[in-house]
């Protein structure tokens, strides 16, 4: 983290670590934590740790040096002194690890992906996905309608619910990208700026307004569930006191299709990944095929956006398991799983299994990541297992679908007839 601050933080006795904390212990045993799932993991050492607990116990900025140096006599040499301890504080401040009682109102917000501007303009330049959001959104609030929009960005879904008359709209937005939806309220005619307020700061972190009616958000990634859709709103909606709030979107669905690349360069890729006999004979590929030997390509997915021109659809589009986002299942329910067959209806030189979703935003209204789909937006691809044999027409393949623990990813593993791995997604 890089330190941007020269503020003196040992005088504000006041910060605290942050609610949307996140920790895990990764497969080498070292302690891992995130902000949010869209910022990404850091590593945490033994005196970050032990800073941060000091700090959740009450002790002041300005004892924190003598503490550590109480709790790790044996690392004395190694530990970090009062003035580094401020240049650490100002770098967990900035990263959102640790926010002081203010931090609902200010801060310059998490310098992550969705920060950046042409990140933004992606989505607002996907017409199908805005005019949906925006349809969605005048048939549901009106007059009495009191909105939270989680995961704001610049002010789309905000802006739209002050055009559908929303008596009030909340903002979270924890990126830096939050600087360009203070200027938007700021060149709002005034009756529309007092009616929308911004809280800059993770949705963890934030003081929710009294009576909600509506939670508004757009939390997908090309994976659903990978920017923390369901423990966002899990946590949202456990804070919310109107057990009737009426949730955009209410659920999302995954579907499974397997299909066939013909045309460009993914198609080549695959078909020499799936087929040894595709350049039977050529030298340059013979050494390859050993070295591919030697590569591990059993669990190999990825996003790509795909034109239905380039692919066949080999299967029909399977919807499998659907989550509820309004609210979400709370942390004790099972996580969903399924179990499936799907039959190749053609010979598969190049196959994949694509993965994409639907997300219903109202009883009429949905949108997707699935090609050809009349509800398919732009910004979103969807995600391609590969498969690493040819498929022969008519061939059974088993699929084993459910979600990982964290909720924030789809897991996938495909097997043949004799339970062999064709692919997977772990």
């Amino acid at each position: 983290m890089a330190n941007k601050k020269t503020q003196d933080s040992s005088k504000n006795p006041t910060l605290r670590p942050s609610q949307a904390l996140r920790f895990r212990i990764d497969s080498s045993g070292s302690l891992r934590a995130m902000v949010s799932a869209s910022s990404g993991e850091f590593s945490l050492t033994p005196e970050i740790i032990q800073l941060l607990c000091l700090l959740q116990q009450g002790i002041k900025p300005d004892e924190l040096a003598a503490k550590l140096r109480t709790n790790f006599k044996q690392l004395n040499q190694a530990l970090p002194d009062q003035n580094e301890i401020i240049g650490l504080i100002d770098d967990l401040i900035d990263a959102q690890c640790i926010l002081a009682p203010n931090s609902d109102a200010e801060g310059s917000g998490i310098q992550d992906g969705f920060g950046d501007s042409w990140i933004q303009w992606a989505m607002l330049a996907d017409a199908p996905r805005c005019r949906s959001y925006k349809n969605a959104l005048q048939k549901t609030l009106n007059e009495q309608s009191n909105v939270l929009d989680v995961g704001a960005g610049s002010g789309l879904l905000s802006l739209y619910a002050l055009e559908a008359k929303a008596h009030r709209v909340d903002a979270i937005e924890e990126t830096a990208i939050a600087h360009s939806l203070k200027k938007l309220r700021s060149q709002l005619p005034e009756e529309l700026r007092k009616r929308l307020t911004i809280h800059n700061c993770n949705s963890f972190d934030a003081t929710l307004p009294q009576n909600i009616t509506h939670v508004v958000s757009e939390l997908f990634g090309n994976d659903p569930l990978q920017e923390g859709v369901v423990p966002t709103l899990r946590n949202i909606f456990s804070r919310i006191e109107n057990k009737k709030c009426v949730g955009i979107p209410e659920n999302v669905s995954i579907y499974l299709q397997l299909i066939d690349l013909v045309e460009g360069p993914l198609h080549k890729r695959l078909a020499r990944f799936s087929n040894k006999d595709v350049e039977n004979g050529d030298l340059w590929f013979k050494s390859v095929e050993k070295i591919k030997g030697t590569l591990d390509l059993s669990s190999i997915s990825f996003s790509h956006p795909l034109r239905v021109e380039d692919i066949k659809q080999m299967s029909p589009l399977r919807k499998t398991i659907t989550i509820q986002l309004a609210p979400p299942p709370s942390e004790k329910a099972q996580r969903p799983h399924q179990d499936l067959d799907v039959t190749a209806s053609a010979k598969m030189s190049a196959p994949a299994l694509l993965l994409g979703f639907r997300a219903k935003l109202s009883h009429d209204l949905s949108i997707s990541n699935l090609p050809g789909e009349s509800d398919s937006c732009e910004h979103w691809s969807p995600i391609l297992v590969t498969l690493n044999r040819c498929i022969e027409a008519g061939e059974t393949l088993q699929i084993k679908l459910s979600v990982n623990e964290l909720w924030d990813r789809v897991i996938l593993k495909i097997t043949d007839n004799n339970g062999k791995r064709l692919g997977s997604r772990e």
